[in-house]
């Protein structure tokens, strides 16, 4: 079932990736290519999710604590990691879902040493998950200001 709704995300991805604005063009994501072989999805719980991610040194945010997580995705494995307590029919969860899937995207069409600044990788994934979350009729809050940090060359004062 999921891998069902992954394929319809790609699809509304291809469909809707020129409705958002905002974006810079160096990050359209029209340009992609979502032909791409799905990744795995790996459940947790919140303890095993947080180690998963922690343990080999990633940061939530940059705000340097360990916040809890709804789920990341890890480009060397090709893998969505997602809390045990997902559901399908949950609007935030494919939320969680579709971020990370995008992610996926982002990391099979763009070269690894482009997408080292935090921003450049955040931005626009937050800013296609809001036109995706508006689709299925719910209002999504965004803070990009997060992401505002040094590396950050497109997307200041977001």
């Amino acid at each position: 079932m999921i891998e069902a709704l992954m394929y319809s995300m790609l699809l509304w991805m291809g469909a809707n990736c020129a409705a958002i604005d905002g974006i810079h063009p160096k990050h359209n994501p029209c340009q992609y290519n979502y032909n791409v072989k799905l990744p795995k999805v790996t459940f947790l719980s919140q303890k095993d999710l947080k180690y998963e991610f922690y343990s080999r040194g990633s940061k939530s945010n940059g705000r340097g604590v360990k916040a809890d997580l709804y789920g990341f995705y890890r480009e060397t494995e090709e893998k969505i990691f997602l809390e045990n307590t997902w559901r399908i029919f949950n609007i935030n969860d494919k939320a969680t879902l579709f971020h990370e899937l995008f992610h996926h995207v982002q990391f099979k069409n763009v070269r690894r040493d482009e997408m080292l600044c935090i921003s450049h990788v955040e931005v626009p994934t937050i800013l296609f998950e809001k036109i995706y979350i508006n689709s299925l009729g719910r209002s999504h809050k965004i803070y990009l200001h997060l992401f505002d940090n040094p590396c950050n060359v497109y997307y200041k004062g977001i």
